[in-house]
């Protein structure tokens, strides 16, 4: 069992510490495990009978329990993570409090039995993966202009340096989306982006097909490149569907 050492993080993260939210908690015990060199996760909530409220969260190490090795069926299959279960006790419980409204820190473990991840390479463990409010505001803005968005990371200093990815810039813009066409929905939501793609541009073509409940059945879409393209190389036209692999069971087919 290794004990880590304490650290200017350790004195200010103790038991009986008061937090607002959750969130905040959650928040402070990445910064303390990213300074220790383990990822956190949140290992459980505790909810009362009566109102279902939320009373207790608890906090853990990403490697706490102990791993078992299943047996399968298939010869040679082997399940794939990236971490594997070492019985860590590193752990933070925090309680609510409802004389005065807070979350209280009241069990707080720093006793880790891995081997902890070095500085250099901290910034790349998944609970410390965050992407800055300036990088969001630059992927939103790429994002309208069509701008690649795999150059994001490398414009800030590169992945290995800033904390993030090309796969985090593209998981905000995916957020952002949703949020935009969530109350449509996502037929509604395509059919105004299309609107708006046509206002932008006269040369963009889309036809929206309902079946007999007046319900999306069908869509297709052309943009000006793909108008140009068919003009001057119609004759060879490659067609490949990805079928039914989607939430809608719906066909994708792509003419190239």
């Amino acid at each position: 069992m290794i004990s880590t050492p304490k650290t200017d993080m350790n004195r200010e993260l103790h038991v009986g510490m008061l937090f607002k939210s959750i969130e905040e908690a959650e928040c402070c015990y990445q910064d303390y495990g990213g300074s220790m060199g383990f990822s956190i996760k949140k290992r459980l909530t505790y909810k009362t009978l009566a109102r279902s409220d939320v009373t207790c969260v608890a906090f853990s190490c990403v490697c706490e329990g102990i791993y078992k090795e299943k047996s399968s069926s298939i010869v040679g299959k082997q399940k794939r993570t990236s971490t594997i279960k070492s019985g860590c006790n590193a752990r933070m419980r925090i309680r609510w409090i409802k004389e005065i409204e807070m979350w209280k820190v009241s069990v707080l473990e720093d006793e880790q039995n891995l081997a902890l991840v070095a500085p250099s390479k901290i910034i790349l463990m998944k609970s410390q993966r965050r992407l800055p409010t300036a990088a969001k505001s630059l992927t939103e803005s790429f994002s309208r202009e069509n701008i690649q968005l795999s150059k994001i990371p490398s414009l800030f200093g590169g992945s290995s340096n800033v904390g993030f990815g090309k796969r985090d810039v593209w998981n905000h813009v995916s957020t952002i989306r949703r949020m935009l066409y969530y109350d449509k929905g996502d037929a509604e939501g395509m059919k105004d982006y299309f609107k708006k793609m046509a206002v932008e541009n006269s040369h963009f073509f889309y036809a929206i097909q309902c079946d007999s409940e007046d319900r999306a059945s069908n869509f297709f879409w052309m943009d000006a490149c793909s108008l140009m393209a068919y003009s001057q190389f119609g004759d060879a036209v490659t067609f490949d569907m990805t079928y039914r692999t989607n939430r809608y069971s719906m066909p994708f087919a792509p003419f190239t």
